[in-house]
């Protein structure tokens, strides 16, 4: 490789630090957003609508929304109905994507910004061990990863925000734990950012962020009561003050959300979900409980039978180590899908002392996320910084030992951060280029045609026996009279009559979301007009 292209690869970051956080962040927002409007994403998966449903809620100024008279013609996953009609989740992603949501006019704004956001913090956490230019590398890395943009970028349930709020509590622990050679004014810097980042964390991957702080604080604590010279004063005056202001503003603030949602303070929307629809236990040593009655089959047959699959294929000690294995492998081809990978194989010569107790902690991380049923590369965003932080000590360290050859030598770093561009390109490219024909296309293609002819509508899904269950068209939106487009499920003659009086002013039509091509009708006393107008294109789906 030649010297221009080596300073390409690895150019040289002159200038005020702050300036370059922002141009790193700004690329990765303005790389998200090129992928997204090169082949705009729909939600697809259970996880994307209840997220969506969160952040259409928090942007129309509520909390939560009143329980529907007619709600179990809308029940579905990862939704409650009772007490109110909200998002099982944390209320974390909802905001992120309310915020974009209001400033830009799409959801997607926000999982552009939380992007931009985790490359930004991995940068600054970065620079916790290394010079700018390493951690500048490293941001650029998360920037044109894979997983990070084709993936967590393109949807609505990535680990973006998870990411940044794990990459912000690792280096403020971090710079926290060197508090002795630490100024006053960092102390107070570092500690504001911990407890930002660990409230972000407790809306956002909660079980997977308690992890990750304790692992630090253990760190930080076993740091503090080491060392010489520790300023005990400092960390008292600077350090503990912030962590507790912030710590407990964001508790009041989950409080009064789940308050507001359940009823209850100390009741999370997710309890009341599971207590109501869940059969599967969160961690393989709970027991499932099979004992609720579903208003209908798709609930049910997701309940107890495509997600007790995850539970019951980890109960035998062989069944539990090949499903951690290919979890973990998958994880791995997320995080690792790029040449830089074969880095890690010099991470083992980093000398630096102060990294290892870290890497430490993602691994511990790591482990005790094995007793939970599910563990997805977005459960683990928390930590994926750690794996950074390895990946860039080990180029840095191979660059170190390619010092030592002659200069004409000197390429194989350089190339493999060439490389991972050049793969990220290609992988963009094919993204690009996917089809939109899979079922939430169709989804949206119908919905699409629906607002384009007069009037509002309500529209009952009738699915066909081997329905799969993964391919959920009953989603809503907050305000469910006043939505353009209502999505019911079928119930029985009476009670659909029932909603169908109460949505007396609406267009009425029933979709056959299994049939190929997928079939509309018009439902009860629809003008043929409207019918003839909405059914005039076939719509593809499967």
């Amino acid at each position: 490789m030649t010297a221009p292209l080596r300073r390409l690869a690895m150019p040289r970051f002159r200038g005020p630090e702050w300036a370059w956080l922002l141009a790193v962040g700004v690329f990765a927002v303005a790389v998200n957003a090129l992928v997204v409007t090169l082949n705009p994403p729909v939600p697809r998966i259970h996880d994307e609508f209840s997220y969506l449903l969160s952040a259409d809620t928090f942007r129309s100024g509520r909390l939560t929304n009143p329980t529907h008279a007619h709600w179990p013609h809308f029940e579905t996953m990862h939704v409650i109905h009772q007490p109110s009609y909200a998002s099982k989740y944390p209320p974390g992603r909802g905001l992120l994507l309310a915020g974009g949501w209001l400033a830009i006019g799409t959801p997607l704004a926000g999982v552009c910004f939380a992007t931009g956001l985790a490359t930004v913090a991995c940068v600054w956490m970065l620079r916790a061990w290394m010079p700018l230019r390493w951690a500048m590398i490293g941001g650029l890395l998360v920037a044109l990863h894979t997983g990070v943009q084709l993936q967590w970028g393109a949807s609505y349930w990535g680990g973006g925000l998870a990411m940044a709020a794990g990459a912000t509590a690792i280096g403020a622990s971090a710079r926290l734990a060197a508090a002795r050679l630490a100024a006053a004014r960092q102390l107070l810097l570092s500690s504001t950012l911990l407890g930002v980042a660990a409230v972000a964390l407790a809306v956002t991957r909660p079980f997977e962020g308690v992890l990750l702080l304790a692992g630090s604080s253990l760190v930080v604590g076993v740091s503090w009561l080491r060392g010489e010279g520790t300023p005990w004063g400092k960390i008292a005056t600077r350090v503990l003050p912030p962590l507790g202001v912030i710590g407990a503003f964001g508790i009041a603030g989950l409080l009064a959300y789940n308050h507001a949602v359940t009823g209850e303070m100390l009741r999370m929307p997710y309890q009341v979900h599971e207590s109501e629809y869940g059969a599967t236990p969160l961690f393989l040593w709970q027991t499932p409980d099979t004992g609720h009655t579903y208003r209908h089959q798709p609930l049910a047959r997701y309940h107890l039978a495509a997600s007790m699959w995850w539970y019951d294929h980890q109960q035998s000690l062989s069944d539990l180590v090949t499903m951690k294995a290919w979890l973990t492998k998958c994880s791995l081809e997320f995080f690792l899908a790029t040449p830089v990978a074969l880095a890690l194989l010099a991470t083992g010569w980093v000398r630096r002392q102060t990294l290892w107790p870290w890497l430490g902690v993602g691994l511990v991380v790591w482990a005790v996320s094995c007793g939970a049923v599910w563990m997805f590369p977005h459960y683990l965003a928390p930590a994926a910084p750690l794996l950074l932080l390895a990946l860039v000590a080990g180029l840095r360290s191979l660059r170190t030992i390619e010092r030592r050859l002659p200069s004409g030598r000197r390429w194989i770093t350089p190339s493999l951060l060439v490389l991972h561009a050049v793969v990220f390109a290609f992988a963009a490219i094919d993204y690009a280029k996917r089809p939109r024909s899979s079922w939430a296309h169709a989804r949206a293609a119908f919905a699409q045609k629906l607002q384009q002819t007069p009037g509002d509508d309500l529209v009952f899904v009738h699915y066909a026996d081997d329905h799969n269950v993964h391919d959920e068209w009953v989603y809503n939106r907050a305000d469910i009279d006043n939505a353009p487009i209502v999505w019911a499920r079928e119930i029985s003659e009476s009670a659909d009559d029932r909603l169908r009086n109460y949505f007396a002013d609406r267009n009425a039509w029933t979709v056959y979301a299994d049939e190929q091509p997928i079939r509309i009708e018009p439902r009860n006393a629809t003008p043929p007009a409207i019918a003839n107008a909405a059914a005039s294109t076939p719509l593809a789906g499967g």
